[in-house]
């Protein structure tokens, strides 16, 4: 599959999955056109005149029917349903106090500083996690998409976190001695621990929100930033192109898992996907309170 390349921004974010096979996109400036991607037929990104381009949150149009039904055979997608129970959460994170002041540019450097380091502390166990989700796939086609996503998640840790850490000091020793805190050693321990006992189908539902709400989170805040925000650089990379086509083409391949499985199983998925984005919320706001171990 052709790699997903941005043209405005070349800071990489959560890692790309980039298989465009199953990955369908709606254009922002039209919201009932389907680019049913077929890598000898359309381009990769579809070039949408959008600065945002096409995002997951308006994967569905007005009428709430889902316009890659028609690729999948018309069935009832994971992905929509998994949103729509969770929509209370998303809203949650949005306006919770860390991302007001993140977009306003009034976040304490303290707290940023914090989250920047748990982050990059995250990013590591959940380049483990998608390396035992290529582990699971079922084809080759998956092994590669999710081999190339653990190997993006490294190379996200080393590059929009190495730039803040430049700026705030953070050097490789201070890193390994800054243990994680208990929402980040939770988020991590749930996902490897998801990873190891349960089948792929329930790994992608637990891997999912960690991408779709940070698209969104980064759309919402890229909207409404001030002018001049000190934290401009980590606006724009999840605000950017390559990650919210890197996000459709994830949430194309959980879909494609989804299809036809058991309802236990798929209630197994829901559960993992809530789950993932409770903890979503936990990271966040764990960052914005300093969280340390209590004893």
């Amino acid at each position: 599959a052709p790699a997903v390349v941005c043209t405005e921004n070349l800071i990489r974010a959560r890692p790309a999955i980039t298989d465009s096979r199953s990955a369908g996109l709606l254009c922002p400036q039209n919201e009932n056109l389907l680019f049913a991607m077929r890598p000898s037929q359309q381009q990769w990104p579809p070039r949408c005149g959008s600065r945002r381009a096409c995002f997951p949150g308006r994967l569905y149009n007005k009428t709430g029917k889902s316009r890659m039904a028609r690729v999948m055979s018309g069935t009832n997608l994971f992905s929509r349903e998994a949103w729509d129970r969770n929509a209370n959460i998303y809203e949650t994170i949005r306006t919770m106090p860390f991302n007001a002041q993140l977009a306003s540019g009034s976040l304490s450097e303290a707290r940023f500083k914090h989250y920047i380091t748990q982050d990059a502390h995250y990013l590591i166990g959940f380049g483990r996690a998608l390396t035992l989700a290529a582990a699971k796939a079922p084809d080759p086609e998956r092994v590669v998409q999710f081999a190339k996503a653990a190997e993006g998640a490294l190379v996200v840790e080393r590059a929009l976190h190495g730039s803040f850490f430049k700026q705030y000091g953070i050097t490789p020793q201070v890193f390994a001695q800054t243990p994680l805190s208990p929402a980040c050693h939770h988020y991590v321990s749930y996902l490897l621990a998801t990873a190891y006992a349960e089948p792929y189908e329930v790994l992608l539902g637990a891997l999912l929100p960690c991408f779709w709400i940070y698209a969104e989170v980064g759309h919402d805040i890229h909207t409404r930033a001030a002018a001049a925000n000190p934290y401009q650089a980590w606006i724009d990379t999840y605000a950017g192109d390559d990650f919210h086509a890197a996000v459709q083409a994830v949430i194309a391949a959980t879909d494609v898992a989804a299809a036809g499985v058991a309802a236990s199983l798929n209630a197994r998925m829901h559960a993992a996907f809530t789950r993932a984005a409770q903890l979503e919320w936990m990271f966040w706001d764990s960052a914005f309170r300093l969280e340390t171990w209590p004893v």
